[in-house]
């Protein structure tokens, strides 16, 4: 018998090289065909499901239709190079096919404005369409080339077919790894795709010119005079019954199943502890990848020669699950030593911390993957044994990678849609490992080659290393430094399909939203709130009538509320997680119960797609801070979207775009103000405590002062603003920091951001690796200070000359202010504190300097009534009242100074002041009672 291991040397190095590269055009194409279609379809958890269960869906159809076919055909290689040329073909065409079919799909949603549940209908269809042929196409080529190669009656069957997809595992990887780290950024996604598609023709070609040469025969069957001497005898492999043959095929559908769960939750719980970038994707499916290379390049050595392959196979499968389980604590030693790492990154380089991420996600997943590498190529030889003689090897091969790859959609879509948002990540692992394990025993049972010892023992033992894995499984996954935290007290806790979502509560009461335990989404501090209220009402004030408003981004809800202020006939806000919607009944009332007001439609869709469906217009569109180095972010920042967002704005609308200072490099900053200005040309840029602003409208930006002002006097506004100290029109335009022509050759030399060149996202996780979050923050308060108008904007306000001199003593105190918090980032407490000084005496309502100085005299009076100095104490709380009347610390503090002194008396009126404003506080009630005995006593 001829061996077609060796027949052909030069024929079997080229095929293996085709493959290598056509795995890696498969890998290049996945990552691409997924970002462009979610620009489309959206950035939701479900919308990227479909997406990929539709590019394996394909694979799964194509492999088990030109399974079946192959076996009848003549020339495998001219069969192997026509799809590979078809799938190079339709690459080159997708990006025009769904720019086309993007249209008729816009076109279909605003005709019919479909439920939820046709949504994801309209979805699967739209991605199937499109994606169903290259996948059909890719699908097919590894029963082709594994009866190309591969004889049937062959001895080493296993061998063959475990070296065949291996190579084409590790092109695999490296083209997550390429597409990732080097083409995308480098070049951009077309240009990308246009790589992939020519090097696919380029493989096509290679093996056509190969056929021609040959004659179209198959590689088995030419130059047998260059067999090699009979392999030697080996013990007789028992036989395999066609009942276990089709539990092979079972098991070969659950393994698939079980892949790509693990998968799904392994990449949700990794960028938990790593920073969910780009490059961190490609990282963890390189890893993923790289596993499952090494497990079946492993097996491939031995598989032809194990006599009982059925055990082993149980055995692996059985070491999967308890793996699977027992490893759920491996997480949070892991998270500990790559938080240290972070700590410690920066006397590295990118490269060194990129090492870093890929070790941990090598711990993490490289012994699963591995395993799973190794039980493919077993199910697919121990599938193919009955059948061996019968010339069906290509139909075998086709069927079962079919079914292991159903069984990966399956997984994919059951675990990112259905288990992880029902029943979370760790129950989702534990279920999955159970899987793994009852597989293993039922392979274990039914082996005709196993005696019943044998079996005994397999199940006695498992069950016991099952029941003692079950008993290291911890309450929760716990890595976060937050949630281990005594301080904070977790109340919140909801996993959906994009995201973590929990709520923190600490021992004064302060409620803290945080997204994937890296993100903090706002709070309910005085100072939060102050910031997310200013942000909420800064786009608002400067439009002179509100009426159609969107927001984009809910967050804690208290920023969205201001908008219900202004009396609009519709407010809409898009918000993508469930777990934030669901979270935001803890910020309630600080957000005025925005979201359970009938005329706010709350929207759970993805912002971009959603302002690409809806037919709707706006007065006012408000995008959100969004994390720009987070994977998927970065198209909400492209020239693209902006366009969108003008193309939705009502005549005299406005758009807002918020930004943050602290993630950005001054030069990704730039990037960011450049695109903008290229949709909306005469931009103004606001700066406030934390966040900066960019403001546009097709028009230009022109603030009628007449029309702002009497926005402050409408009651539920003037109210709102009172409360949270506010109420000061000045105040709101002081933040201006420049416009139009300066802020044009501020951004100048910088590129802009677009879908097919995406710079933002991939170059903000370096800006975040170089710089801390302070030093990102303090460089562009420095540039933005550097280019800051020297006068008030008298180009885009409409204002008496009285207004401009009162803002020019704003202005000037801002300045300070400004110059105060680079001190501060720079530890200068003393610098920072004198700046502060001058921006109050300039200005009393310099609402940051208010904040500080009434900090800093409040730790102070503390600091002199420790060192019992009662009078330069109460010196320095009176100076606290002086900054800010409405401090109840203040007053705690003074009432308790004068208790403490025995000045009843005083004690009792400043507790009344304290009640004034908290009319609800049980301390002052308590101590007027007390205070008032000791007083009649007296």
């Amino acid at each position: 018998m001829t061996n077609s291991t060796n027949t052909l040397p030069a024929g079997r190095r080229l095929f293996f090289s085709l493959y290598f590269f056509s795995g890696f055009c498969a890998l290049v194409y996945e990552v691409l065909w997924t970002r462009m279609f979610t620009q489309i379809l959206g950035a939701t958890g479900v919308a990227v499901g479909l997406v990929l269960a539709c590019f394996m869906l394909g694979l799964a159809l194509g492999s088990y239709y030109w399974g079946r076919f192959i076996d009848c055909a003549r020339s495998p290689a001219k069969l192997y190079a026509q799809l590979e040329i078809g799938i190079g073909l339709y690459s080159l065409l997708l990006p025009l096919l769904l720019k086309l079919a993007g249209k008729f799909y816009i076109y279909i949603y605003q005709g019919i404005h479909p439920s939820l549940s046709a949504v994801y209908v309209l979805q699967f269809i739209f991605s199937g369409v499109l994606l169903l042929v290259p996948t059909f196409l890719m699908g097919g080529t590894f029963p082709i080339l594994v009866r190309l190669m591969v004889d049937s009656a062959d001895s080493q069957v296993g061998a063959n077919v475990s070296r065949l997809y291996a190579v084409n595992l590790l092109g695999a990887v490296l083209g997550s790894y390429i597409a990732g780290f080097w083409w995308i950024p480098a070049i951009g996604v077309t240009q990308t795709n246009l790589l992939a598609g020519v090097l696919n023709l380029f493989i096509g070609l290679t093996a056509y010119l190969y056929y021609q040469k040959i004659v179209g025969q198959p590689i088995s069957e030419e130059n047998k005079a260059q067999a090699p001497e009979a392999a030697p005898k080996r013990k007789r492999r028992p036989p395999v019954s066609k009942r276990l043959s089709y539990v092979i095929l079972f098991i070969a559908a659950m393994t698939g199943f079980i892949a790509l769960t693990y998968e799904v939750v392994w990449t949700r719980i990794i960028s938990l502890i790593i920073d969910n970038t780009v490059y961190a994707v490609s990282l963890m499916l390189s890893t993923y990848l790289l596993g499952l290379f090494c497990g079946s390049i492993m097996i491939s050595r031995s598989i032809d020669y194990k006599y009982d392959l059925v055990h082993y196979l149980a055995v692996f499968e059985i070491v999967l699950g308890l793996y699977g389980m027992l490893h759920i604590p491996l997480f949070g030693q892991v998270g500990a030593v790559f938080f240290q790492y972070k700590i410690d990154k920066f006397a590295g380089s990118w490269f060194s911390f990129v090492q870093g991420q890929f070790i941990l996600c090598g711990a993490i997943m490289f012994i699963p993957t591995f395993l799973l590498g190794a039980i493919f190529p077993m199910a697919a030889k121990l599938y193919h044994i009955p059948k061996q003689a019968a010339g069906k090897l290509g139909t075998d091969m086709g069927l079962i990678y079919a079914v292991n790859t159903a069984g990966a959609v399956l997984g994919a879509l059951g675990a990112s849609l259905i288990f992880i948002p029902a029943i979370g990540s760790r129950r989702t692992i534990i279920i999955a490992a159970l899987i793994c394990i009852i597989m293993g025993l039922i392979l274990a049972v039914i082996n005709p080659r196993a005696t019943t010892r044998k079996k005994i023992y397999t199940i006695v033992i498992t069950f016991l290393l099952t029941w003692g894995g079950t008993q290291t499984i911890q309450s929760d996954i716990a890595f976060s430094e937050q949630a281990g935290s005594q301080e904070h007290r977790m109340i919140f806790r909801k996993e959906d399909t994009s995201s973590l979502i929990e709520v923190y509560e600490d021992l004064q009461g302060v409620k803290t939203l945080v997204s994937n335990r890296q993100q903090q989404e706002g709070s309910t501090s005085r100072i939060s709130i102050y910031s997310q209220k200013k942000q909420g009402y800064l786009p608002l004030l400067i439009h002179p009538k509100p009426e159609y408003i969107l927001n984009i981004g809910l967050g804690t809800g208290i920023s969205l509320a201001p908008s219900i202020n202004f009396s609009p006939e519709l407010v809409e806000c898009v918000e993508l997680s469930e777990g934030i919607i669901t979270a935001n009944k803890f910020f309630a009332k600080q957000g005025n119960y925005v979201i359970y007001n009938p005329l706010v439609n709350l929207i759970k869709s993805d912002g971009r797609n959603y302002l690409l469906l809806t037919d709707k217009k706006y007065d006012v569109i408000t995008a959100d801070l969004f994390s720009p180095y987070k994977a998927g972010t970065g198209s909400l920042y492209t020239k693209e979207h902006y366009e969108q967002c003008k193309m939705k704005l009502r005549p005299g609308g406005i758009m807002c775009q918020w930004l943050p200072p602290h993630q950005l490099s001054p030069e990704s900053l730039k990037i960011i103000i450049k695109t903008f200005m290229s949709v909306f040309p005469d931009t103004t840029l606001w700066l406030t405590r934390q966040s900066v602003a960019l403001i546009g409208a097709p028009d230009g930006i022109k603030i009628d002062y007449a029309a702002y002002k009497a926005h402050f006097e409408v009651n539920k506004i003037k109210n709102d603003l009172t409360v949270n100290r506010l109420n000061d029109p000045y105040e709101f335009l002081t933040c201006f920091v420049m416009g139009g022509e300066d802020l044009a050759g501020f951004a100048s030399g910088s590129s802009i951001n677009t879908d097919n060149n995406p710079i933002i996202e991939f170059n903000t996780p370096k800006d975040f690796f170089y710089l801390s979050d302070e030093e990102l923050y303090e460089q562009n308060l420095k540039e933005l200070t550097k280019h800051r108008k020297q006068k008030i904007f008298p180009d885009y306000l409409k204002a008496p000359e009285s207004v401009y001199n009162k803002l020019e003593e704003y202005y000037n105190a801002r300045t300070h202010t400004i110059r105060a918090k680079i001190y501060q980032v720079d530890n200068k407490y003393t610098d920072a504190q004198a700046e502060f000084e001058a921006a109050y005496n300039i200005n009393p309502n310099e609402p940051e300097a208010k904040v500080f100085l009434e900090r800093h005299y409040l730790d102070k009076a503390g600091d002199l009534f420790r060192i019992n100095s009662p009078k330069k104490a109460e010196a320095a709380l009176k100076k606290v009242i002086e900054i800010e009347p409405l401090s109840i610390d203040a007053h705690m503090g003074l009432a308790l100074l004068y208790n403490d002194n025995k000045d009843y008396k005083k004690a009792i009126e400043k507790w009344k002041d304290v009640l004034k404003l908290e009319p609800c506080n049980m301390e002052a009630n308590g101590y007027i009672k007390s205070t008032g005995r000791k007083l009649t006593e007296k």
